[in-house]
């Protein structure tokens, strides 16, 4: 199995948004956001195997970039994992992701710190292996299906290094 992790891209000040009184899971992203990401999707295709899954965060702004990223993927299911929410329950992810088949190629969209929390788990790290940048990615591969501490860290790549992968 792989797994394809990525942060949300760039959203809206957390502060100034909060003055709106609207709850933070309506947070969306900014144009500039939007405008990067979609920038960078080129290289998330090129280093990524074809993801036939894609699993978001209910939170807006990872819905929107999950949008985004079903342009690079578009024969992916999409589904919402409420588990990937901020602060949710990675033993949660982690189960839904060893029930998945082994030949899947699926990627999961949420926010920090808990995909590096995530990472860790899966790699069997006691602490993330670095935090992961608004619109940054991961490729963590399993033999066979995915389980915590059996994955290996194919790459992890910032935004700006998946923009000029081309």
């Amino acid at each position: 199995m792989n797994l394809l992790i990525i942060r949300h891209a760039i959203a809206t000040d957390k502060v100034t948004f909060a003055l709106t009184g609207r709850p933070d899971s309506r947070r969306p992203l900014t144009a500039e956001g939007r405008r990067k990401f979609k920038r960078s999707l080129k290289g998330l295709r090129r280093a990524s195997p074809k993801i036939n899954m894609i699993a978001t965060s209910p939170y807006r702004r990872a819905v929107e970039t999950c949008r985004l990223a079903e342009t690079a993927f578009p024969k992916a299911q999409v589904m919402t994992l409420p588990a990937l929410r901020h602060g949710g329950d990675l033993r949660l992810v982690t189960a839904w992701l060893a029930g998945l088949p082994a030949s899947t190629k699926a990627a999961v969209v949420g926010h920090e710190p808990d995909l590096g929390r995530l990472t860790a788990l899966l790699l069997g790290s006691g602490a993330p292996p670095a935090i992961y940048k608004k619109g940054g990615a991961a490729l963590v591969s399993f033999d066979g299906r995915a389980a915590a501490g059996a994955g290996k860290l194919v790459w992890l790549l910032t935004p700006a290094l998946l923009r000029r992968l081309k």
